[in-house]
């Protein structure tokens, strides 16, 4: 049994981009909390990130990151990322 992917567009963690040209594209507070390296993603062409555990918990589409498109967490179109992440649900 694989792992649950998270859904971007329903998870309690996505945040709106203002200005954004496309309502699409969000940003993820959980990943600028959780993962240290997530400015480098663009630059270096990181492609995953993983836990402390070694488990990949973010993968990101490796043509989105090499042409520029995508700049997780803080802009992205959730299809270009599959999220692993464990997410506490928040109660109301």
């Amino acid at each position: 049994m694989g792992k649950k992917k998270n859904n971007c567009k329903t998870c309690p963690h996505h945040l709106k981009v203002n200005g954004a040209s496309n309502k699409n594209y969000i940003a993820c507070a959980m990943g600028m909390i959780h993962i240290p390296n997530h400015i480098r993603a663009q630059r270096a062409s990181t492609t995953s990130f993983c836990n402390s555990s070694g488990d990949v918990v973010i993968e990101l589409d490796k043509d989105a990151v090499e042409e520029g498109w995508l700049i997780w967490p803080l802009y992205f179109h959730p299809a270009w990322v599959k999220c692993y992440l464990p997410i506490e649900k928040k109660d109301v």
